[in-house]
Order: C-alpha cells, then structure tokens, then sequence
C-alpha cells in the first residue's frame, strides 16, 4: 500500500523532488504495519474464557 501511494503521488508531482511524498508512503507504512500488528494480537480474555468453558465441560 505504501509503495502504491509512493508512485501514485510521485507520478502525480513528475519533474518535482518531493520529500511530501516519502513522507506520506512512510506514514502510510508505519500505520499498516500498526494494523497488523494489532489484528493479530491474542485476545487473552477470550482465550481464558474459551479454556474455562472447555474445562467445565470435561468430566
């Protein structure tokens, strides 16, 4: 996503340094790294609850 922002905006500003641009795709970068990262943590609370229920269910 990053890199697709970085061209679009790049081919958007042609002949033109821009440092706005690589600091957007950087931004853009970080974030999605964020949201994955937060997509994948555990949730420990329902973890904890699914092992509670399985345990009351074995004899």
């Amino acid at each position: 996503m990053a890199s697709a922002l970085l061209r679009a905006c790049l081919d958007n500003s042609a002949g033109q340094a821009s440092e706005r641009c690589w600091e957007r795709a950087r931004l853009k970068n970080k974030t999605c790294y964020a949201e994955v990262y937060q997509s994948h943590r555990p949730d420990r609370d329902r973890i904890e609850a699914a092992k509670r229920a399985a345990s009351k269910r074995s004899p």
